[in-house]
C-alpha cells in the first residue's frame, strides 16, 4: 500500500475519466474492482508509455484502497454503482447570448460540485432522458425521441450557496415536464441538507415573478426548530410529538369547466405555483398536473390545516394571477366545490403514474366521466343537479 502505487493507479482513473466521450466523470465500480482502467500515457516525445503494474493478487488490494482513499478526501461521490468525479463532470461552456426562461430553481447549500455532478449522472442514467449537452455547470438533456430539449444550470452564489435552475425547450409536453422536475426534486431532497424551491410564475404582462423567492419558496425537508438551553447552548426542543401523514388526491375544475388552460406552457406555470403555495402551508405536493379545464392535486395534509383550508388557499392566489395574463382570462374562476379522496402510501404510487398521464388519459375520458369514477372507486355518493358548478 506503498503511496507511489495508489497514486499511480489514481492516474490511471483520471486517464480513464478523461478518455470518456460523455465527459460525465463517472466509473462503474467494477472498472476498479477488475482494474479495467487505461494504464497507457503519452510520453514527453509524443510515443505512448505503459505503466508498470503490480501482479494481480496485489493489484486488487491497491484498488481497493485508492477507492477508499478517493472517497475519505472527497474526490468522488459514490452513487449507485459508481463513483461521480464532480471535478471532471463537464467541460468548460462557451458564452450564451440568450438564456430559455427558467420553469422553476432551487436554493442549494453544500459541496455544489458533488450536488450537480451526482444529479447530472442521475438524469443521464435514467430511461426517459439522454444527455445531449454537458458543461461544468450546466446540461441539456433530449427525450428519447431526441425531439424536446430540456436542462439545468448551477449558478454559484459564493463557496457553497447557489441556485440550481431547470427550464424546457418549446414542445416539451406537460407530462415530460412533470417527470424531469420530479426526477429534480427528489434528488435534491434526498442529497442536500437545506433546498429550497422557488416556483417562478410569470404573468404575461410582467417580466418579474408574480411571487419574489421569499413569497413561493418552501423548504423541501423539515426544519427543527432550536430552543435556548440554561446553559446557553442550542438544542432541540423536548416535548411530546403529535405525528400524522394524511396523504391526498384533490381534484377541482375551472368555473363550468371553461377550457382556460389549454395553453401547456401556462398549465406548468400554473402548477408550479400551486406547488409553491402548497409548501408555505405545510401540505407537502408530491405532483400537480391536469389538463384544459381541471386540475389534480397529490399532496399531503398538515396537521394545522384543514382540507377546507388547503383548497381555498390553493384556489385563490392562482385564480388571481390567472386573470392576469390578458382580456382572454378576465372571467377566469374555479369551481365553487372539489373532490378530495385518501390515498394510502402503498397507492401513492399509482395515483401519481395516473396524474402524471392526464393528457392521454382525457383523450378518451371527459372530466365529468372521470369525476365519477373516482366518486364511485371512493364510495362517495354524488347528485349530478348540483355537482356541476
Amino acid at each position: 500500500l506503498a503511496p507511489e502505487w495508489i497514486n499511480a493507479y489514481a492516474q490511471a482513473v483520471i486517464r480513464t475519466l478523461r478518455s470518456a466521450e460523455n465527459d460525465l466523470g463517472v466509473l462503474p465500480l467494477r472498472s476498479i474492482a477488475e482494474g479495467k482502467l487505461i494504464y497507457q500515457s503519452i510520453g514527453r516525445d509524443g510515443a505512448p508509455v505503459e505503466m508498470k503494474r503490480l501482479p494481480p493478487a496485489e493489484e486488487r488490494v491497491v484498488l481497493g484502497e485508492m477507492e477508499r482513499q478517493l472517497e475519505q478526501r472527497g474526490l468522488c461521490v459514490r452513487q449507485g454503482d459508481k463513483l461521480v468525479f464532480p471535478s471532471h463532470c463537464g467541460r468548460d461552456r462557451p458564452a450564451v447570448l440568450e438564456h430559455p426562461s427558467v420553469f422553476v430553481s432551487y436554493a442549494v447549500k453544500g459541496f455544489l460540485d458533488d450536488i450537480y455532478a451526482t444529479l447530472v449522472v442521475k438524469l443521464a442514467d435514467s430511461e426517459s432522458f439522454q444527455l445531449k449537452e454537458l458543461w461544468r455547470a450546466a446540461a441539456d438533456f433530449v427525450t428519447l425521441a431526441g425531439d424536446h430539449h430540456m436542462g439545468l444550470k448551477l449558478t454559484r452564489e459564493s463557496g457553497s450557496d447557489g441556485d440550481i435552475s431547470v427550464y424546457f425547450g418549446k414542445g416539451v409536453t406537460q407530462q415530460e415536464q412533470v417527470i424531469f422536475a420530479n426526477y429534480i426534486h427528489a434528488h435534491l431532497e434526498g442529497t442536500c441538507e437545506n433546498a429550497l424551491r422557488l416556483c417562478l410564475f410569470r404573468p404575461r404582462a410582467c417580466r418579474k415573478p408574480a411571487q419574489g423567492k421569499r413569497g413561493t419558496s418552501a423548504a423541501l425537508g423539515s426544519r427543527t426548530r432550536k430552543v435556548q438551553s440554561p446553559n446557553g447552548a442550542q438544542q432541540s426542543p423536548a416535548m411530546p410529538q403529535s405525528l400524522a401523514r394524511v396523504i391526498l388526491h384533490v381534484v377541482f375544475s375551472t368555473k363550468n369547466r371553461v377550457p382556460f388552460l389549454k395553453d401547456a406552457d401556462l398549465r406548468v406555470r400554473l402548477h408550479a405555483y400551486m406547488a409553491g403555495i402548497l409548501q408555505n402551508i405545510g401540505c407537502e405536493p408530491t405532483l400537480i398536473n391536469g389538463v384544459e379545464d381541471h386540475v389534480h392535486v397529490l399532496c399531503n395534509l398538515s396537521r394545522t390545516v384543514t382540507i377546507a383550508k388547503l383548497v381555498e388557499t390553493v384556489k385563490h392566489s392562482p385564480s388571481m394571477s390567472m386573470k392576469e395574463q390578458g382580456p382572454a382570462y378576465g372571467d377566469f374562476f374555479w369551481q365553487g366545490g372539489y373532490g378530495s379522496f385518501s390515498i394510502s402510501q402503498s397507492n401513492v404510487w399509482h395515483v401519481r403514474e395516473y396524474i402524471a398521464k392526464q393528457e392521454e388519459h382525457h383523450r378518451k375520458v371527459s372530466f365529468q366521466d372521470e369525476f365519477r369514477a373516482l366518486c364511485r372507486k371512493h364510495g362517495v355518493e354524488i347528485d349530478d343537479r348540483y355537482v356541476w358548478d
